[in-house]
């Protein structure tokens, strides 16, 4: 049988093309797409549930808890009497952010001595703290701009004046290829290709492993032809499946695809490529088929947890590092980011000479496996 014959034979095999672990090749990658899409489509968190005990009840306290009132990120539930009262909250699980603002607050303040607005923040959720903190600081920087301009404008200054002096350094912000911070531009491609990832390793690793069962039916094929064959059933299908994720996350979800298309298709095919091949490795080692099923599963959270994709690997220790670079994640995942938000990736070229060389590779080694391996049962029988 040529190459064609077999890829034909395997597409039209009425035992895959229904069976669930081909329909994982495209389901599993869409399901994640939508799943992950509409769990990070709001983008940020809003609305924490908050308690505030003001010890102070001034004017002025009054105004910093009407700005918190005000913000999107709180949403203000208790007004708690005493302390006690806003820890039991918090600790029952009622909020999750704890305001408290101390006596004396305003007098201090008007004194020109330095006070506190002090914030407990149950960190059970680490997202939670860091919206509300960043929230929580460019309230109170208002508050102290406001207050300072108003003492200068008591002093005798003009407004634009008094602004100057109560903030005399202003930072202008300008936030490159993200600029809302996105959750689902940052994330949604490289959940994607994770999915991806699942979904081939539950169906490829048993491609190869169940053909030395059929030695005699494949007697007249050459070895080249049966992996490569196999390989070519597998490769194609998830190829268009990825692809057809990356558009609904693009249309869908909003995920920009700057870069021309091309690239993002063949850097998307060479990830599949490498991943496709490392499983027929696994594939043509293992005879027994719960033993080529099980141990890949072992890569799939180093996979993602070492592929920089959560967590930039030059910030980790060397370890760490070094086993990110091993992963195939690793050279797809951090690249298409790029190629997604900013239109140009500068690690491009390199890592798609690297999935392609690997890749190449490994299949060779499945290849090689696999012919030994076959030799070994035609002799046996």
């Amino acid at each position: 049988m040529t190459v064609l014959q077999i890829l034909k034979a395997e597409i039209k095999s009425q035992k895959k093309w229904k069976s669930p672990l081909f329909l994982l090749l495209f389901i599993l990658p869409i399901f994640y797409t939508f799943l992950f899409g509409f769990t990070y489509y709001k983008n940020v968190v809003n609305h924490i549930p908050t308690v505030i005990f003001d010890e102070d009840n001034s004017y002025i306290s009054r105004q910093i808890i009407t700005a918190y009132d005000d913000s999107d990120r709180f949403e203000i539930l208790f007004h708690a009497q005493s302390f006690e009262e806003l820890q039991n909250i918090m600790g029952k699980g009622d909020a999750y952010i704890g305001i408290y603002i101390p006596p004396q607050f305003s007098r201090d303040i008007k004194r020109g001595i330095p006070t506190t607005v002090g914030m407990m923040i149950n960190s059970t959720n680490m997202v939670f703290g860091n919206s509300a903190i960043t929230a929580s600081q460019e309230i109170n920087m208002s508050a102290i701009i406001k207050g300072g301009q108003k003492l200068t404008e008591a002093a005798g200054q003009p407004t634009a004046e008094a602004l100057s002096t109560a903030y005399p350094i202003q930072v202008k912000i300008r936030i490159l290829n993200n600029p809302t911070n996105n959750y689902t531009n940052f994330l949604l491609l490289g959940l994607i290709a994770n999915g991806m990832q699942i979904g081939i390793l539950l169906f490829a690793p048993s491609m190869l492993c169940a053909e030395y069962k059929r030695i005699k039916f494949w007697s007249h094929t050459r070895t080249f032809n049966i992996v490569l064959g196999k390989f070519l059933a597998c490769w194609l299908p998830a190829t268009i499946s990825i692809c057809l994720c990356e558009t609904f996350a693009h249309f869908i979800f909003d995920v920009p695809l700057r870069a021309p298309i091309w690239q993002i298709i063949i850097l998307s095919s060479a990830f599949i490529f490498i991943f496709t091949s490392l499983c027929l490795v696994f594939s043509a080692t293992f005879t027994n088929p719960v033993n080529v099923a099980q141990l890949p599963l072992g890569y799939i959270m180093p996979g993602l947890l070492y592929s920089g994709l959560t967590w930039p690997l030059g910030w980790v220790d060397s370890v760490p590092a070094f086993l990110g670079k091993l992963m195939p994640l690793y050279y797809f995942a951090i690249p298409l980011r790029a190629l997604s938000l900013q239109g140009f990736s500068p690690d491009y070229f390199v890592c798609l000479r690297k999935m392609l060389g690997v890749g190449t590779v490994l299949l060779i080694v499945a290849g090689f496996i696999f012919h030994y391996k076959r030799n070994s049962y035609i002799c046996e029988q």
